[in-house]
């Protein structure tokens, strides 16, 4: 089945590495992506392990060289998916 809005294929995150043309430059926060944001290795490192011990990040692949590292926030996610009967092909995450 295909997104309505962007006609992708609608599915669940496979688990490989998110590759990219090119990464950003100067830019040390987060940022969003074509499936989930991707973060700075620097930005990443200013929380504590405690605070980030329940998050999954995966290394993001750049065809064209970067001395930065990002990663792309993977989950798990905390929130249930539905539909909204008014947007078809959208979701809303609802907490439990």
């Amino acid at each position: 089945m295909d997104c309505n809005l962007c006609k992708r294929e609608l599915g669940e995150r496979t688990d490989q590495p998110l590759i990219v043309n090119e990464l950003p430059v100067g830019l040390n926060g987060g940022l969003p992506s074509e499936y989930n944001p991707i973060f700075s290795k620097e930005f990443l490192d200013l929380f504590s392990l405690d605070e980030i011990r329940n998050i999954v990040f995966r290394e993001v692949i750049s065809r064209k060289k970067s001395k930065k590292l990002f990663f792309e926030l993977i989950g798990p996610p905390i929130t249930e998916e539905i539909g909204v009967k008014s947007f078809p092909g959208k979701k809303v995450k609802l907490s439990r």
